[in-house]
């Protein structure tokens, strides 16, 4: 067994430690104290909803709650100009709401609201998309993740003191809380991610699968076919070969794509299938505590058995290198 805590938690922790770096400075009760205000004063917010200044800030519902402030972020930016239109309306009263005023008023408070938005934006986006069926499946996590990140250091201009914090931020919760060798491994044997023309072959995959391998199939001999049987996925020979190209993997799940494709090779299959069946949600789904799943992991060190598969993997990575430079 494998310990994994549920992705929706690992990304509220990832978001709320970013809104507590101190460049954001509160930001999110700022923004709060100017929806409270809205919200509780039915005259200013029909002067905010005049059709002139464009559209209001209604928040769509969320399934995750916590994420719902940040949603609330994104849209009181969109109505920047709405909020700058209402406070210099003529109809405006001068005394009522003069902090939030002030806020609106603040060239410093929009640009930390703009950053924030684009720090944590694409992690929001990144849940929604893991919280719909086709997509909340373990093959997606790893590679998913390695967008979130890209997007963030594009949102922030590719300037490396603006990302670097917030990239540090999410490295330390995926380290410490949702990394495990079933990403890497649900990585490798998605269809989608593999064949792709970015896909990442680096030690760490490689190693994540065999942890897997070793973990999840006890059978020496069982091991042993499924070694062998890697050669012909990685480099998408026989049943692989038509079913690696695009048309035959996309919209459709990477467990199905295994079900439907791979009956030649029946040991890969079965780990294939099992491994892509587990979800987003992990062991915290069943409300196991990580003291007792930490018991039931295999806590030491690499064997010398492991060692001789990581051996004859890392021969099936030299041919799937080897394949794709091609």
């Amino acid at each position: 067994m494998f310990w994994s805590v549920s992705i929706s938690h690992c990304f509220e922790l990832m978001v709320v430690e970013i809104e507590k770096m101190d460049s954001f400075g509160g930001i999110l009760d700022k923004v709060n104290n100017i929806t409270e205000f809205l919200y509780n004063n039915p005259l200013v917010w029909e002067l905010f909803k005049d059709p002139s200044h464009g559209n209001d800030m209604t928040v769509s519902s969320s399934e995750f709650v916590f994420a719902t402030p940040y949603l609330t972020l994104e849209n009181v930016f969109k109505a920047k100009n709405n909020l700058a239109a209402m406070f210099a309306s003529s109809d405006w009263n001068k005394e009522e709401g003069t902090s939030i005023s002030k806020f609106v008023k603040d060239p410093s408070f929009w640009e930390s609201v703009q950053r924030l938005v684009k720090s944590t934006s694409p992690l929001i986006r990144g849940l929604c998309l893991f919280s719909t069926a086709n997509n909340q499946h373990i093959g997606y996590i790893y590679d998913t993740m390695d967008g979130i990140k890209e997007s963030i250091a594009k949102e922030l201009s590719n300037e490396e003191r603006c990302y670097k914090p917030v990239w540090d931020v999410i490295d330390d919760v995926w380290n410490k809380h949702l990394h495990s060798p079933l990403h890497v491994t649900g990585y490798f044997l998605n269809p989608a991610a593999f064949y792709s023309t970015d896909f990442s072959s680096d030690p760490e995959v490689t190693t994540g699968f065999v942890s897997s391998l070793v973990h999840m199939v006890k059978e020496c001999h069982v091991q042993a076919k499924i070694s062998a049987q890697l050669k012909m996925y990685t480099l998408g020979q026989g049943c692989f070969d038509k079913a690696s190209q695009a048309d035959k993997i996309t919209d459709i799940a990477p467990a199905e794509w295994w079900a439907q494709k791979a009956s030649q090779h029946p040991e890969l299959q079965s780990f294939a299938i099992k491994i892509l069946s587990q979800t987003c949600e992990g062991a915290s789904k069943y409300k196991l505590k990580r003291s007792v799943a930490e018991k039931l992991l295999l806590t030491r060190g690499m064997s010398r058995f492991e060692e001789q598969h990581l051996e004859e993997f890392d021969k099936c990575g030299h041919w799937m290198r080897e394949d794709k430079s091609k």
